[in-house]
């Protein structure tokens, strides 16, 4: 079944689709889709380095990462379809991102009550850092992870 996934770069005409898959993924409110978020989601993929993942011409998922007034590289979002999920498309993508990365270290947070996200991370190589308490309004701690 994923063989048949394709990761390639996102296009600008993609971003709303994007947007509406990330909020599905992250069970946000689709009422957050308004106009700025709409004008992130295409500085990030004009910009940065996003990705999507498609089957039979539907976005399934995607990976947005991009360079840092620090020097580092940063995986911030990766999103895929719930019915999609757990058959290595999310790791695809992850992959692609970091091949096309040119900074390193490679830097991402990671919520330390997902231990199947540190699992994750951990897998492709990336290793704790630090752990950041209360990084989120909610007070959820999230690990700091590198990938060198």
């Amino acid at each position: 079944m994923t063989g048949n996934v394709k990761i390639v770069k996102a296009e600008l005409n993609d971003a709303e689709e994007m947007a509406k898959l990330e909020s599905l993924c992250f069970d946000l409110d689709n009422t957050d889709i308004d106009e700025m978020y709409m004008i992130e989601w295409k500085i990030s993929i004009g910009m940065q380095n996003t990705y999507k993942a498609v089957l039979d011409g539907t976005i399934i998922g995607g990976s947005v990462s991009f360079p840092t007034a620090k020097k580092t590289w940063y995986m911030d979002s990766l999103f895929v379809h719930p019915d999609h999920q757990k058959r290595g498309i999310g790791r695809r993508l992850r992959k692609t991102a970091i091949e096309n990365a040119w900074l390193r270290p490679i830097i991402t947070l990671v919520n330390v009550k997902k231990p199947h996200l540190l699992k994750f991370y951990k897998s492709m190589g990336f290793q704790i850092r630090e752990e950041i308490d209360n990084y989120f309004d909610n007070g959820e701690s999230h690990y700091v992870m590198a990938l060198d």
